[in-house]
């Protein structure tokens, strides 16, 4: 069976091939030139040897059939060969046909002259029919190169993953079509080629299409479609994501439009869903500020009349010490109470993004003064000893939130005193750490082992063998505001010795004048 290369070629070319061109049949030069030169001799060989039979019968010297046989001879080995043919040739003529045997020279002047036009017009034969032949041969070549990229294209165009068609610009009839198109469409590329649009979709997408495609061959400029609607044959409604691509003729007329498009049914509708879902987190978050800030409102203000009432009791109830400590315990409740409320919001102000960071050069040792207050009462209730120290130099300072850097330390600082048992001892510190201030919150505490450090601060979560009943937001919190200013939280601890927690925030250069 021939193959899909032979059946392109004419019977012309394929006489040629395999029969008259001996080098593009063989695949070992040595072999091919040897054939190259053994064929043509033997061609003129026979060609003079029947000349000489017929010769008598006609009554003279015949140079028509030599003639031709040099024509042969060149087409079948080119140049070189056809040479050495008409140089046979002519020696032939001359010993055999021309003079007799013996009697060469000196050669009648007719017969000189027969022999030179013999040479003449044969090397006008040779020469003509070997570049015919390298002519013919280069065409054959190029066709075959043609051939084969044609074959390369056809394969990239028939695998390629997106969708390839192609339309003629006269009458928007298709007239390629590739793999994917035809199992996107649904119909054989066989009954779609010069059929159109109308032939095959519903006629408002076959008025969008044609519409499109006007609008590319008149502006000549590629159109890019993001979502287009597609009814097809197999799979029903789908979504193609279109580009359609005029192809420009040298005179600059469109020649035909071109179209790679790729299904994206199933990621629009990912796409839509997660449109739908962004739309109703986004609601919920809403409503979710809103009842958080109506329960902060409504709790704060019930807080604020408990504790000023606790304050009036504390005044009445300073020789009574069983009331007293009743006042003590309200106040302690309704403190933890405004703490957790404030964690809840600030922790809804996280997650929206909505917190503000008010960043200013903060003196350390300014924001340890103002924690002490707050601090010693909690530390002297158990006989802790409570100290601040900081390393840094006069002219340091941190950047950041003061009010939410008090918050963190102040977080770190409670926790420190509520697992240091009496009579032990936390530390507060400050210390240049490159571009950063770290500062540290020591303890002599139990310790924390090391396989709850990736816990400790995941919103809600606390030890098992914590009682403390807190809501276990605070280290969370504390992590988002280091984050907020750019720093980081962490923890080193040993069981039985104690731990450190730290936080890195910006260095700057305080705003205290140095002497």
């Amino acid at each position: 069976m021939a193959s899909s290369g032979e059946k392109k070629r004419s019977w012309f070319q394929l006489v040629w091939i395999r029969y008259i061109d001996p080098m593009t049949s063989q695949g070992e030069p040595a072999r091919s030139d040897a054939v190259r030169y053994v064929i043509p001799l033997g061609v003129i060989t026979l060609i003079l040897y029947l000349t000489g039979i017929i010769a008598p019968f006609l009554g003279g010297t015949v140079l028509a059939l030599p003639l031709g046989g040099l024509i042969l001879c060149a087409l079948l080995g080119g140049l070189g060969p056809g040479l050495l043919s008409l140089v046979v040739a002519a020696l032939a003529q001359a010993v055999f046909f021309i003079e007799p045997i013996g009697k060469l020279f000196p050669m009648a002047p007719q017969s000189a002259l027969r022999l030179g036009l013999f040479i003449g017009l044969g090397l006008i034969n040779v020469l003509l029919a070997s570049s015919f032949r390298e002519a013919f041969r280069q065409i054959s070549r190029d066709r075959t190169a043609l051939e084969a990229a044609r074959s390369l294209l056809d394969a990239i165009v028939e695998n390629l993953p997106a969708m390839i068609f192609v339309k003629d610009a006269r009458d928007l009839s298709f007239v390629l079509f590739n793999r994917v198109a035809e199992e996107t469409f649904g119909w054989p590329r066989a009954e779609m080629y010069g059929k159109t649009d109308y032939d095959f979709f519903p006629k408002q997408e076959a008025d969008s299409f044609r519409a499109n495609d006007i609008a590319v061959l008149t502006s000549k400029k590629l159109l890019e479609i993001f979502e287009e609607p597609m009814k097809s044959r197999n799979k029903g409604e789908r979504v193609l994501h279109t580009k359609k691509v005029p192809i420009i003729s040298d005179r600059g007329e469109p020649l035909y439009l071109l179209g790679i498009a790729e299904d994206i049914t199933e990621r629009s509708l990912a796409e839509r869903e997660r449109r739908e879902l962004l739309i109703e987190l986004e609601r919920s978050v809403r409503a979710r500020e809103h009842v958080l800030a109506v329960v902060s409102h409504d709790l704060k203000n019930p807080l604020s009349a408990i504790k000023m009432a606790a304050r009036v009791l504390e005044r009445f109830s300073a020789h009574d010490e069983r009331a007293k400590s009743l006042v003590q315990t309200i106040n302690a409740s309704a403190s933890r109470m405004e703490h957790l409320i404030r964690d809840i919001v600030d922790l809804a102000a996280f997650e929206a993004g909505s917190l503000v960071i008010d960043k200013k050069p903060q003196d350390v040792r300014e924001v340890f003064s103002s924690l002490k207050p707050e601090m010693r009462p909690l530390a002297e209730r158990k006989s802790i000893r409570l100290s601040f120290h900081s390393s840094l130099a006069p002219d340091k300072a941190v950047l950041g939130d003061s009010n939410r850097i008090k918050q963190v330390l102040s977080n770190l600082i409670g926790n420190a005193i509520r697992y240091t048992p009496e009579k032990g001892s936390v530390t507060v510190s400050a210390r240049e750490n490159g571009d950063f201030v770290r500062l540290e919150v020591a303890d002599t505490g139990p310790g924390i082992s090391e396989e709850l450090f990736p816990h400790l601060f995941k919103r809600y979560w606390r030890a098992e063998a914590s009682s403390s009943g807190h809501a276990g937001l605070g280290l969370s919190i504390a992590k988002a505001i280091a984050e907020a200013h750019g720093g980081q939280i962490g923890v080193e601890s040993k069981v039985g010795v104690g731990s450190t927690f730290w936080v890195t925030l910006p260095i700057a250069i305080s705003v205290r004048k140095t002497a």
